[in-house]
């Protein structure tokens, strides 16, 4: 399909559920269960609409990055700690950070 061409109407049902789907910020399989669509022809439809240049890809380059071994006391950590009394600690640090506040928090009555 050139750029000129309009979307066909099927392109366009498709097109009109993964824009729906995004703007409610769901997962595909969520808007796909919710409006009684088949999950995996959500996700077909919208490979193939990337695919023919219809549905803009997403940016922001890869997903995935390679780290080593040596990255992981660098890394800012996710840390979610449950206290005895029900309260609970979320924060993201770097390593160094995440061993003191798990000390502290262990001292706690």
């Amino acid at each position: 399909m050139s750029e000129t061409e309009p979307p066909t109407e099927r392109q366009r049902y498709w097109l009109q559920h993964l824009e729906a789907c995004q703007a409610n910020h769901q997962t595909l399989a969520a808007y796909a269960a919710a409006h009684g669509l088949n999950v995996r022809s959500l996700y077909d439809a919208r490979k193939r609409l990337k695919r023919q240049g219809v549905l803009p890809i997403a940016p922001g380059g890869p997903r995935f990055v390679r780290v080593s071994a040596a990255d992981c006391g660098r890394l800012p950590t996710a840390c979610r700690v449950l206290l005895a009394n029900g309260a609970v600690v979320e924060l993201t640090c770097g390593g160094e950070e995440v061993e003191r506040v798990l000390r502290a928090v262990s001292r706690l009555p």
